[in-house]
């Protein structure tokens, strides 16, 4: 992947922590598997318990860390909340992490 030149290569040292905290809230694997299928667009709480066969109370928390890392906004529907993803940078993210992922022929090991 090449840099785009408008990429800002230097980094304060609170930026830097935050790209930290950006990374250590989307470490998470129920995190990263909300963000991926809110990629495919909005849905409640109760379609993405049905969708990623996870525990609702695990789903509402997990919700909960990335709304308030404001990575996603939600809007009441009715009786229900309905989250979608709050930037479309985050594809670009996640999409580029797994081109990585997959690009290491043998996986990631730390």
């Amino acid at each position: 992947m090449i840099l785009k030149k408008s990429v800002k290569l230097k980094l304060s040292p609170a930026e830097l922590e935050q790209l930290a905290l950006l990374f250590k809230t989307i470490g998470d694997p129920s995190r990263l598997a909300l963000l991926h299928r809110l990629m495919q667009g909005p849905a409640t709480v109760g379609v993405l318990v049905k969708n990623l066969g996870l525990k609702q109370a695990n789903v509402s928390k997990q919700l909960g860390i990335l709304y308030r890392a404001r990575l996603l906004s939600r809007a009441k529907k009715g009786l229900t909340v309905e989250y979608k993803l709050k930037h479309k940078a985050i594809n670009k993210l996640c999409g580029a992490a797994c081109e990585l992922m997959r690009g290491c022929s043998e996986g990631l090991s730390f």
